[in-house]
């Protein structure tokens, strides 16, 4: 019968095997034909015996040892946390990299789209500060929202034996390998333009306020230049 290698305990010397007809058999190290021990997700071929106690695997003979390929998570992933359950990161890209716009889901894309750039798959330490801004003389302020966080290379992880699925894998992760690491830190800004709405009648009211201002400083000079000139006539007439 053929079946898989569901677990092996070498300290006990003993596992199981998922046989094809779906049941679970016991086998021992001493019903292996092989000096080496069989490894989780082997293909075995057995003959399977009944004993007092259970289904047993007698007369084990081990296929091909399955290899740990890694493969590309299927979406971009952004995390708070520093791993990825399921992924181990395999290369860190950029650290500290921040992406920071009024519109907090701008802000988050750009982050996304500053790692793709750099070849990332992945942002983790996912941290997101917010502050308020003002621009220029306007009176309009506005909150900033900036995400951090280090963009990086993941991977997940499964036994194969299948030859083509491991000979991209291998070649897949000498790319990784070689390539340079960048440990930059780096990040952009953009801003989404508010609605006429709510920009203009702060906009409207800076302007007045500046003016006023500027006409109070005008109206003060002209007073004081007036005293001055009155009492300079009044010292000459002495």
């Amino acid at each position: 019968m053929q079946g898989r290698v569901r677990s092996f305990l070498g300290v006990k010397s003993y596992g199981f095997i998922d046989g094809d007809d779906g049941e679970s058999y016991f086998f021992h190290l001493d019903d292996v034909r092989s000096p080496r021990p069989p490894v989780p997700r082997q293909e075995v071929t057995f003959r399977p015996t009944a004993t007092p106690k259970g289904l047993r695997a007698r007369s084990v003979i081990l296929g091909t040892s399955p290899q740990l390929v890694y493969v590309d998570p299927d979406r971009f992933i952004m995390t708070r946390e520093p791993e990825i359950r399921g992924h181990i990161v395999v290369k860190v890209v950029a650290e500290d990299c921040w992406y920071e716009s009024n519109d907090p889901n701008q802000a988050r894309d750009g982050l996304k789209q500053f790692g793709q750039e750099r070849g990332a798959n992945a942002i983790v330490d996912l941290t997101l500060k917010k502050y308020t801004a003002q621009e220029g003389c306007s009176n309009y302020r506005y909150t900033m929202h900036r995400f951090y966080g280090n963009a990086v290379i993941v991977k997940r992880t499964h036994y194969t034996t299948d030859p083509d699925l491991i000979a991209r894998s291998e070649a897949e992760m000498k790319q990784v390998r070689d390539r340079s690491t960048y440990y930059f830190s780096g990040g952009r800004r953009s801003m989404t333009r508010p609605p006429a709405w709510k920009f203009m009648p702060a906009l409207a009211w800076s302007i007045m306020r500046t003016a006023a201002a500027i006409s109070g400083l005008l109206v003060v000079r002209l007073i004081r230049a007036v005293f001055q000139k009155a009492d300079a006539t009044e010292a000459k007439s002495f």
